[in-house]
């Protein structure tokens, strides 16, 4: 009693995963504008999974503060498996513009997931909510292709997001959030010789 628990991993017995994937990619301006600006390149994939565990059940053991063995068993069957959001969709629009000086590229990217559950047992507590991430970069490239300076921004709208939880409430009362990285700015300068 009063102990750190004991952490194991456990396979389902089985589950159910299908889906779907699809991807486009586009150049909507080419032939329609000047040479320079019709390089508009467009890319969405859109991404569909059911993932159902099918029979999947865990027994727990605890001693008590009275020092008697407390067995629990859960049944997970029927629940999303863990990181496995049912819809996801990608993309991004890069528009490089050509000229004598060089190409000036500018680039805006995009992810969507839907809910993520963190612990098979699907608890709310320890899931993400569905959101948006969003990234911009800007890029300088010489004529002869040999330096490149850009310029970025990551998460765009400063999403606060979890990539990963930890459920430690039996234990502790405490539920842990890996958190993904904040909006950040940055510079790159690339040299190819």
């Amino acid at each position: 009693s009063g102990d750190v628990p004991v952490q194991q991993l456990i396979n389902a017995n089985d589950a159910d995963i299908f889906g779907a994937e699809v991807e486009v990619r586009s150049h909507p301006l080419y032939g329609w504008a000047p040479e320079e600006i019709d390089g508009l390149e467009v890319f969405a994939s859109f991404g569909w999974l059911n993932s159902t565990y099918t029979d999947f059940t865990q027994t727990l053991s605890q001693i008590d503060m009275d020092g008697l063995l407390r067995v629990s068993t859960f049944d997970y069957s029927g629940n999303r498996l863990i990181n496995s959001p049912e819809f996801a969709f990608a993309g991004y629009a890069a528009w490089p513009w050509v000229s004598n000086y060089g190409t000036l590229t500018s680039r805006f990217d995009w992810t969507y997931k839907s809910d993520i559950f963190f612990g098979p047992e699907n608890d709310p507590g320890v899931a993400e909510k569905a959101f948006w991430l969003m990234n911009f970069r800007v890029g300088y490239t010489t004529p002869n292709g040999v330096i490149e300076l850009a310029g970025w921004v990551r998460n765009l709208t400063g999403k606060a997001y979890s990539v990963d939880i930890l459920n430690l409430s039996r234990f502790s009362g405490t539920i842990l959030h890996a958190v993904g990285d904040p909006r950040t700015f940055g510079a790159t300068l690339q040299v190819r010789f």
